[in-house]
């Protein structure tokens, strides 16, 4: 499996769900130096979730927008009203609502702040890995998301790139979850 290299390890607790962790340069020798907060420059968290404790979602009831990047989509999220860590998200026609392209189940793993940021860990119930949203709170209970790929990529600007999601209701969702 390749060559043997020494490496510092960045491990960081955000929730009880939620670990990330960073490997430093490498180095040919176990020099405490490679432990210095430079040898991070240019590295990128890994994020890990498990299902530890039950952790709500954290836009609970109904939000809805238009999508930023697909003319005439918009999308719709709403929390489960038996479980708050489970959510629904569609993507559909704006002008018919009932005509919907995608149709997805979250399960939250959690979330933690990052530098006024919200990243949340989610699992969709249909696929076998995590993926990770930002967002940003607005006032009037709106928020912007984007999504930040599977270990919660810090270079994404939800303020300007994001979607706009817009509180709708406290309403939730009955359903019966296909757990994966």
């Amino acid at each position: 499996c390749g060559h043997a290299a020494y490496a510092c390890l960045a491990l960081e607790q955000r929730t009880d769900n939620i670990m990330e962790l960073m490997i430093g340069k490498h180095g040919k020798s176990s020099d405490q130096k490679l432990c210095d907060p430079k040898s991070y420059i240019d590295k990128e968290w890994v994020t890990l979730g498990r299902d530890k404790v039950q952790s709500s979602c954290p836009l609970v009831g109904e939000y809805s927008g238009a999508l930023p990047d697909a003319e005439g989509l918009c999308a719709r999220s709403v929390t489960s009203c038996d479980r708050s860590d489970q959510m629904n998200y569609q993507v559909y026609n704006c002008e018919n609502t009932t005509e919907v392209y995608e149709d997805r189940s979250y399960h939250c793993y959690g979330a933690f702040e990052e530098n006024g940021l919200v990243y949340t860990v989610v699992k969709r119930l249909d696929l076998p890995y995590k993926e990770c949203f930002v967002g940003t709170s607005l006032e009037r209970g709106g928020s912007m998301i984007t999504e930040a790929g599977t270990s919660c990529g810090r270079n994404r600007e939800p303020g300007t790139s994001g979607m706009l999601l817009s509180y709708r209701s406290d309403q939730c969702v009955e359903w019966k979850w296909e757990e994966v």
